[in-house]
């Protein structure tokens, strides 16, 4: 490869990462309990993002393939880390697996995900909102519900886990209309 394609390749690459780095660390986030583990693993992705990126095909789906190589780096953080409570590795899968679907299909999918979120309980959804609208650690969650973080993580994998049987349900119901 010559240097104007190293360049070339390096620029894209730049402009990627630039474009959607938010949105996997969001990913990130969505899979890991704080964000200073997210940051590192967000570190290690992005690493692990331009080592990997001549195999990235010009024209495909940046985002998807960058989910996919941070759902890797969570696992390694995990089996690393191996304290705290996290989610399962099939929901990890599955996380990853919807995250990766094309915008379109995401698209398809949220307005399932809102009607379901409108079927939970209140205070479940004041957890939810809490913890994605105003972006507040566990602890600060814990503190103004008045309940340990333990319990606190083990809702929001239960809230993650019924949504998310929900959402197929509905997907499945408007399918087969």
């Amino acid at each position: 490869m010559d240097r104007g394609t190293n360049n070339s390749r390096t620029e894209l690459f730049v402009e990627l990462l630039t474009a959607h780095q938010g949105r996997i660390r969001k990913f990130i986030l969505s899979l890991v309990p704080n964000f200073a583990d997210a940051d590192d693993i967000m570190q290690e992705t992005s690493r692990a993002m331009w080592l990997q990126f001549g195999s990235f095909l010009e024209g495909t789906d940046f985002l998807a393939w960058s989910f996919k190589i941070a759902h890797f780096r969570v696992l390694e953080f995990r089996r690393k880390k191996k304290r705290g409570v996290y989610f399962s590795t099939s929901l990890l899968e599955r996380i990853t697996e919807e995250a990766s679907q094309p915008r379109s299909e995401q698209n398809r999918i949220m307005p399932h995900l809102y009607q379901c979120i409108n079927k939970l309980a209140a205070a479940d959804q004041k957890i939810l909102r809490l913890k994605y609208e105003e972006n507040l650690k566990i602890k600060e969650i814990s503190s103004r519900i008045g309940k340990s973080c333990d319990a606190l993580y083990k809702q929001i994998s239960k809230i993650h886990d019924w949504l998310l049987v929900c959402i197929k349900r509905s997907v499945f119901s408007e399918e087969t209309r």
